[in-house]
């Protein structure tokens, strides 16, 4: 009742920004662009995209380099390296919850309202990941066991993902 504007047929852009609370290993930062279509003013299908910056942490740097100074000559690597590089999503958004907050803030606000909207989202898609490892050394500098690492094992694949949001715009 009394909305802002109808989102009933109509497209959006939005930018979506993130990172990861609990840091292991990995720590993510990421930004996803997407275009969405509400068929009516709670359902809305979205197409995300984006990319991430992501690095090890100062505990998998110091693993490694712990792990480089000691005479063990082999070793199975860390789980949990992987580093989602890109991605790309669809998903449907269920907006549920629509209100207004007025009174004192719309007084403070010069007689304008906020409006704002609640909202569950899930998707599917696949995305980009690459895993630098932390233990298994490809070069030294010294062309033997012992040398400085000047090359770690390096892989890339492709996998799926699952997205699930809940949030308020």
């Amino acid at each position: 009742k009394n909305r802002l504007f109808n989102t009933r047929g109509r497209f959006e852009l939005g930018l979506n920004l993130g990172f990861s609370v609990l840091n292991q290993l990995t720590e993510h930062y990421t930004g996803n662009l997407n275009i969405s279509f509400n068929f009516v003013e709670t359902f809305a299908v979205e197409l995300l995209g984006g990319g991430s910056y992501t690095r090890h942490t100062s505990l998998a740097n110091q693993v490694a380099d712990n792990f480089n100074k000691s005479n063990v000559m082999s070793s199975d690597d860390l789980s949990n390296l992987w580093e989602m590089v890109a991605n790309a999503t669809l998903g449907v958004r269920w907006q549920f919850l629509y209100g207004k907050i007025g009174g004192l803030l719309q007084d403070v606000l010069l007689g304008n309202p906020i409006h704002f909207q609640f909202y569950v989202a899930v998707g599917g898609g696949a995305g980009f990941f690459k895993r630098d490892s932390i233990v298994i050394c490809n070069q030294t500098s010294t062309g033997r066991v012992g040398g400085e690492c000047l090359a770690f094992l390096n892989e890339t694949k492709a996998s799926p993902i699952v997205t699930l949001a809940l949030g308020w715009r």
